[in-house]
């Protein structure tokens, strides 16, 4: 896998699948050093927080998630069962999510235009990603 290939790809686990750097470089064997200056350098947060507002992912949604995950986690523990660590770690990606889309939303101009169909979501997805028009 060419270097760019390599980047690439550990730009979209980290943005697509919100995995953490610490979880891209146990999976890639990049150091975590450079996962951080690629992600500095390809402005993957700036991206990641698009996305988000894109897919609709507003601080009231995320909060649901949230909710939700936690809830499950309650009552797993109410059962006596362990709590996988996929959760935890979604708690994490979601709690992540959430201050970025608090940050966003607080710094983002307001805007006034009509609410975009999914088709047009998906076009701005690939654009962001792909490079697509």
């Amino acid at each position: 896998m060419s270097k760019k290939e390599h980047t690439e790809f550990a730009k979209r686990l980290y943005i697509v699948d919100n995995m953490s750097i610490r979880d891209i470089s146990a999976k890639l064997c990049v150091s975590e050093r450079t996962l951080q200056n690629w992600k500095t350098a390809g402005g993957w947060e700036a991206e990641k927080n698009r996305i988000a507002v894109a897919k609709g992912m507003t601080h009231e949604a995320v909060y649901a998630e949230l909710g939700l995950l936690l809830t499950s986690m309650r009552q797993d523990r109410e059962a006596g069962k362990e709590i996988d660590m996929d959760k935890y770690r979604q708690l994490e990606s979601l709690s992540k999510i959430m201050k970025n889309t608090f940050d966003y939303e607080k710094n983002a101009p307001k805007k006034t235009e009509a609410k975009r169909t999914p088709a047009d979501i998906a076009k701005e997805i690939n654009k962001i990603l792909l490079g697509e028009n």
